[in-house]
């Protein structure tokens, strides 16, 4: 990544494209570069594609570009020809397909004159044909610009290639930007790796063993950890702790409380037990697991499911309040089920 931001300084325009599930470190890898980018003097653009605005006519470019309209740049000096169909593009009117990718590309052509650019396009797989298509564009005809894009999305789903792709989404993302842009593929870090970074940290490998049993290989959970050891935190650190709440909130209450319950049934359980233990029916234990996999909190081991990590069952379990703990504990003694 670095390596890119640096290709890009010296005038070697990149496109980056960052494929991994949900909850593996996209999003943390895509802001530690842009925090990169920031420190070294770059201007960094970015947006978030939502599925609901897929319709909108490459609304995340209009989300990035309006950043680079708030520096306080004046338009006509950067668009020139190409200043009218901005306007129009920023205001949703119609415009030719063509015409647009034409606009965009020479605004952030005259941006990176001025200095090196960063734009940060996440969840590609949320956004409408054209804005992929604009990612290729750039990726195809843009040459000795001070750019790089870098988008994140997630994985095409198993399956045969043509019924994934006509799916669109993930598959259709990396269809088209499969061969244009530079493919990083996030997964669990091997138990080298992990000993690797231990080292670079100041840290012995025996530690960086532990790390991976603790992370399962996590990217941004093996990172974290071993910055706070190497600061003499050995407990859940505290990004980590807020990315974990975050997601699982994120699901819902009634799907907080399973997970917070699924906590005290070890390192593994299933559907029926935890819907046991909390008070619900299996099925409805089974669909909020579902959730909780799609968002990266839990793997499949099995007929079982797993926390994601021990470091992700621990900042759950370190945040659930003593009291309901403890009904929890006495549930699993007495073989009662709690009532929600």
């Amino acid at each position: 990544m670095a390596r890119a931001w640096v290709r890009a300084q010296a005038g070697r325009t990149g496109v980056l494209l960052i494929v991994g599930d949900p909850g593996i470190g996209k999003s943390w890898l895509a802001e530690e570069v842009a925090r990169l980018a920031g420190a070294r003097g770059g201007l960094v653009l970015r947006a978030r594609c939502h599925e609901i605005e897929r319709p909108l006519f490459l609304q995340p470019f209009v989300d990035a570009l309006r950043v680079a309209g708030l520096a306080g740049y004046a338009l006509r000096d950067l668009a020139g020809e190409w200043a009218g169909a901005l306007e129009r593009l920023s205001r949703g009117e119609s415009l030719e397909r063509r015409h647009a990718y034409e606009a965009v590309t020479a605004f952030l052509r005259a941006l990176a004159e001025r200095e090196t650019v960063l734009l940060v396009l996440e969840d590609l797989h949320a956004a409408g044909a054209p804005t992929v298509e604009l990612v290729h564009y750039l990726a195809r005809r843009v040459r000795g610009a001070r750019l790089l894009v870098l988008a994140t999305a997630r994985p095409a789903p198993p399956g045969p290639p043509a019924a994934a792709a006509a799916s669109g989404g993930p598959a259709e993302v990396e269809r088209v930007l499969g061969e244009a842009a530079e493919v990083i593929r996030l997964g669990p870090l091997p138990p080298e790796a992990v000993r690797e970074l231990a080292v670079a940290a100041g840290l012995g490998p025996e530690l960086g063993e532990a790390v991976f049993l603790r992370t399962r290989g996590h990217p941004r959970c093996a990172v974290e950890l071993l910055r706070g050891m190497a600061a003499g935190e050995p407990g859940v650190p505290e990004p980590v702790r807020a990315w974990v709440l975050g997601r699982v909130r994120g699901l819902g209450e009634q799907a907080e409380r399973l997970l917070r319950a699924a906590c005290l049934l070890g390192p593994a359980f299933d559907p029926v037990a935890l819907g046991r233990l909390a008070g619900v029916p299996a099925r409805v234990a089974a669909r909020h697991c579902e959730r909780a996999l799609a968002a990266g909190l839990l793997t499949v081991s099995g007929g079982s499911y797993e926390f994601a990590s021990d470091l992700t069952r621990e900042a759950l379990d370190a945040t659930t309040p003593e009291p309901t703990r403890l009904v929890y504990a006495g549930v699993l003694r007495s073989g009662t089920p709690t009532i929600h």
